[in-house]
């Protein structure tokens, strides 16, 4: 006999929402942007401010500063990542088609007719439309560089023209499609390889395995982006970096334009969450995570467990003490891995992981120093008269610091005490309860059946804290997993990396004229344009592969250097893999 509920016996109050007998399976069609709209608005009247007989205007895409980028000073290599163009020009081309030149063309004038003019207050001239619609194409040629290069700020990544005289004013009339379709992918690409090489300096630095570099910057961002396109497009930014990903869209993304099939290009594993944690009570904690990493779907494996949904201290002391043989019989799946993983959600992230003791390499003043600089002399103050104690550790000793050194001449007074959880840090807690290996280099990696992941307000500037402050402490970088979300890849703008399209050549009346922006206002001159036509040309240095910008050349040069034509008169010249784009990329 079933043991349901039938819905007439739920109270008014118990019901969600009010039951349909039939469900309602209207279809609704959904808002398309219409291509002729999608710009600035100023760009509605510049074809007829351009001089009279102009045939051609030549523009480019560059990357022109990194003043706005929060990158550390030591990974701040003024480089960026080409990424996200092809399947820029795939959109720009695609919503094109679908929204103008497919559509009869009477009727795309008239929504052209019946916006402009309210929006402008002048006339809608609508005539190089009917001729673009009549042409049937979009007369552009674009030349970009290779995807996944790493390329020297101040060198374009992209160039346009016209293929046809008439539609000199498409070139920068598509400006705004193609800067608000590549700025973000490219720049959250810029940024996860900045994480990238972090953390490979520090694996080599402690010893940790290279092949977990692929999985310790793991992608949060999908919620946190402007929408569901958004997300799919920035957050596959991500994987040109990384293996691990939350963001299932962005795997979609990646096939759909860029080969993705033909690779494996991203993953996560199965993880808890607050609602899930929460509905046994805070007196059921340990029965839930227990039944969570004993169930038939996570009996292997890996799976995480948010942990701060009351306590975390107690979950990553306690409870997986008391859950400790449940962790270590736990099976290993076809890849050898059985590793339950717990998940702060909440708190400073260096004090959670790495404990609010800092390490000291002596026993004196100079060993202090360095955490008094830092900290602050009123806060060293405050915790030395007993508001909040000091505790420092050194050599896996922890001491109270009862004297004020810079109150006193002499040499600061240490008191051994036992340490809190807060104070050791999660690492710490973990390697106390299940031990690990002793990497080559010397530091300490806790057991592989035990793990940590971090994603609350990670940015590149507080995984590097976290990085340096777990080797003062003699632990490996492999330790932590960094769960990079909306924090770090929607707080970003066009001008994170100063991208900005501008023409540098026109042809009017038959006559080359070359162009160049040089204000006199801008005194860091970040936006001071090249001159004429362009071409860039690929140098192998001892550091590594350099881009360099070669401008004011004639046609016959232009057509030569790294930039290749990808898009012309409609037709797509180039069709690259994602796996091309990551190996590239990481070659760099």
């Amino acid at each position: 006999m079933s043991t349901e509920i039938a819905p007439s016996s739920l109270s008014a109050a118990a019901r969600p929402f009010e039951l349909r007998t039939t469900p309602n399976r209207e279809r609704r069609s959904m808002f398309r942007l219409f291509a002729p709209h999608c710009l600035d608005a100023y760009k509605l009247n510049h074809r007829p401010m351009y001089p009279k007989g102009t045939e051609y205007v030549y523009s480019n895409f560059t990357v022109r500063n990194m003043k706005h980028l929060k990158i550390p000073a030591e990974y701040r290599d003024n480089k960026y990542v080409v990424y996200g163009v092809e399947a820029a020009m795939k959109e720009i081309v695609a919503l094109w088609d679908e929204t103008f030149f497919t559509r009869p063309k009477e009727e795309v004038l008239a929504q052209y007719r019946n916006r402009v003019p309210a929006f402008t207050g002048k006339e809608a001239y609508v005539q190089h439309l009917a001729d673009l619609h009549d042409l049937g194409y979009l007369p552009i040629r674009v030349k970009m560089l290779p995807e996944g290069s790493r390329v020297n700020v101040g060198v374009p990544f992209l160039t346009i023209v016209n293929t046809l005289p008439d539609y000199f004013w498409l070139t920068n009339g598509l400006e705004t499609n193609i800067s608000n379709e590549i700025w973000k992918p490219m720049t959250v690409a810029t940024i996860a390889h900045a994480y990238r090489r972090m953390l490979t300096d520090y694996a080599e630095k402690t010893g940790s395995p290279k092949d977990f570099i692929d999985w310790q910057g793991h992608c949060f961002a999908d919620r946190g982006m402007s929408g569901m396109m958004d997300a799919a497009k920035s957050c596959s930014g991500h994987s040109t970096s990384f293996l691990g990903t939350d963001s299932v869209s962005s795997m979609d993304w990646i096939d759909f334009v860029y080969q993705g099939k033909d690779s494996f290009n991203g993953g996560s594993v199965g993880a808890s969450e607050h609602a899930v944690m929460c509905v046994d009570g805070k007196d059921g904690e340990v029965d839930t995570i227990r039944r969570i990493i004993t169930l038939p779907e996570f009996e292997d494996g890996v799976v995480s467990i948010v942990s701060d949904t009351w306590d975390f201290w107690h979950v990553i002391t306690e409870v997986t003490q008391k859950l400790k043989p449940v962790i270590l019989g736990r099976k290993f799946n076809a890849l050898g891995l059985s590793k339950v993983v717990f998940r702060p959600d909440s708190g400073d992230p260096a004090d959670v992981i790495c404990g609010t003791a800092r390490s000291v390499k002596s026993l004196d003043w100079d060993g202090l120093k360095s955490i008094y600089l830092e900290v602050g002399k009123d806060q060293v103050r405050r915790g030395v008269f007993g508001v909040e104690p000091i505790v420092v550790e050194h050599r896996g000793k922890y001491y109270q610091v009862v004297e004020n050194p810079a109150a006193s001449p002499t040499e600061p007074i240490f008191k051994e005490v036992t340490p809190t959880p807060q104070q050791k840090g999660a690492v710490a807690c973990l390697w106390d309860e299940f031990g690990g290996e002793i990497t080559s280099k010397g530091y300490k990696a806790v057991s592989q059946r035990v793990g940590l992941i971090y994603g609350d307000s990670i940015t590149p500037e507080i995984a590097l804290a976290v990085l340096k402050r777990l080797e003062e402490k003699g632990f490996a970088s492999c330790n932590i997993v960094f769960g990079i979300g909306s924090y770090t890849y929607q707080y970003i703008t066009r001008d994170t990396l100063g991208a900005a399209i501008k023409a540098t050549f026109a042809v009017v009346n038959g006559v080359g004229r070359e162009m160049a922006k040089d204000p006199a206002t801008d005194v860091d001159k970040t936006k001071k344009s090249a001159r004429g036509l362009l071409k860039v040309l690929r140098a192998q240095e001892a550091e590594g592969e350099r881009f360099i910008l070669v401008d004011q050349v004639d046609w016959d040069e232009e057509d030569t250097g790294s930039l290749r034509v990808g898009l012309e008169d409609g037709n797509f010249l180039v069709n690259t893999p994602f796996a091309e784009i990551k190996e590239r990329l990481l070659a760099a």
